[in-house]
């Protein structure tokens, strides 16, 4: 339970990125990319059937697979995640 609560705010501050960047730059090359503007409902769903890995792993690819320059603490959160559930980063 803790750990869904976890992994929820971290996909609230991932979508608030992406929320912040679409409204400046909408034609930005990041939301060509699939699963990237809905990505939170993405990850929400996977999170929802207890799919911790592909949830997580779908944040990583959120993440590094975007123009958009998260805070360190949301990156370190992420890849804390990532370790403890020994879900390897191919972007480190």
């Amino acid at each position: 339970m803790v750990k869904t609560i976890q992994i929820r705010e971290i996909i609230g501050k991932i979508q608030s990125r992406i929320d912040e960047l679409y409204s400046k730059e909408p034609n930005n090359k990041t939301f060509q990319q699939e699963g990237m503007i809905n990505g939170s409902k993405i990850v929400q769903s996977y999170l929802h059937e207890s799919e911790f890995g592909i949830t997580i792993e779908h944040l990583l690819y959120m993440v590094y697979e975007s123009d958009i320059v998260y805070p360190n603490e949301v990156i370190k959160e992420l890849n804390e995640l990532a370790s403890e559930f020994k879900i390897e980063n191919p972007y480190l």
